[in-house]
């Protein structure tokens, strides 16, 4: 009976992290630098760590490898860890072993969705009297493509609601990349049109992140799938797999991917683009590409009519009109305040007409 009972609790412990993923990220990967200089009596650098809304974090680690000058007082120089605001750890800075490795748990409870910003602080020292506030003495340097973020997750289930499309299915924060399927009937030059319009409308959700797309005839499991059709393919398709719907013009739905046997992925979501005829499914996918205002909370819609707005000349992302006066905050430059003698840089970036 004894190992009977041990061997159910492996297999108990074996099915409680089956549907769990673990992540190795280099830190080099988050931020656009394979290593950091922290010099000055205090400095830090933030890194923004993407969690996506379908991820549930079940553990999280970060692993930070790093070298200081051999001019630090060991007793009044160490590197901190902070997650969101909040410190995490700090290690002495050892200026006999000048290479040091520091490994840090990251609280799973002051992780959210969104971006979470870890940030790398020093406070160090060569003298214990007066001494140059940035003294070439005083450096540590982070070394980001040797340093890593571990993450445990587990995917949430996909809400059906069309407002979650952009935010929950199509999140440019998913690591390492999206994965997309496209399911159509044929690929006429009608339906590659709708299918390059949706496989654009999701490249841009995900503000052209990484995102493997694929086509096919059927489903593809571990993926999020995009079905294109008219109302009789696309009906008598979700049929075969026990799904009853009924398509009465330009048709937008979201579900959970369905396999056969009448069974689901939860974890995966299948948008629907459909309509009685091609101009209905036209004006679906249009509907889907330029809908600017919240999708509904519900789980499909019938569009009744799309009007575009005319495109003003010059417009565009980060484009500026010579006749417009444009507030930072406009231009993705948050309110941000700069500390010590050598802070980081912030860059204001746009784009102006030829």
């Amino acid at each position: 009976m004894k190992q009977v009972w041990i061997a159910a609790v492996i297999f108990c412990c074996i099915a409680s992290t089956a549907n769990a993923d673990v992540l190795r990220i280099p830190l080099s990967k988050l931020t656009p630098h394979k290593s950091v200089d922290l010099r000055c009596v205090k400095n830090e650098y933030l890194i923004p760590i993407p969690i996506p809304e379908r991820w549930e974090i079940k553990n999280s680690a970060v692993s930070i490898s790093y070298a200081n000058s051999a001019n630090l007082l060991g007793d009044k120089s160490q590197l901190s860890v902070k997650l969101n605001g909040r410190i995490i750890e700090q290690v002495k800075l050892n200026p006999i072993a000048r290479n040091g490795k520091a490994d840090f748990n990251l609280p799973i409870a002051l992780m959210k969705s969104g971006y979470n910003n870890l940030t790398l602080n020093v406070v160090q020292h060569y003298s214990n009297d007066c001494e140059q506030y940035c003294a070439p003495d005083l450096w540590t340097s982070v070394y980001m493509d040797e340093s890593y973020l571990d993450i445990e997750y587990a995917l949430k289930p996909v809400p059906l609601k069309l407002s979650d499309i952009s935010g929950f299915l199509f999140d440019p924060k998913i690591y390492p990349h999206g994965n997309v399927n496209i399911v159509t009937e044929n690929y006429n030059s009608e339906m590659l049109t709708v299918a390059g319009i949706a496989t654009s409308v999701a490249a841009v959700k995900f503000d052209y992140k990484k995102v493997f797309f694929t086509s096919s005839n059927d489903v593809k499991e571990g993926y999020d799938n995009i079905l294109i059709g008219t109302k009789e393919f696309v009906e008598n398709f979700l049929r075969q797999k026990q799904i009853d719907i009924n398509i009465t013009g330009p048709f937008l739905k979201i579900i959970h991917t369905p396999y056969k046997n009448g069974r689901k992925d939860p974890l995966h979501g299948m948008l629907i683009i459909s309509g009685n005829n091609q101009n209905d499914i036209k004006i679906a996918v249009e509907t889907l590409a330029d809908m600017t205002i919240p999708y509904p909370d519900t789980d499909e819609m019938i569009i009744k009519g799309l009007n575009t707005p005319e495109i003003p000349r010059y417009s565009g992302r980060q484009v500026l009109n010579a006749e417009k006066i444009y507030n930072f905050k406009n231009l993705d430059l948050p309110t941000r305040t700069f500390h010590g003698f050598t802070p980081m840089d912030m860059d204001l970036t746009f784009r102006l007409p030829v």
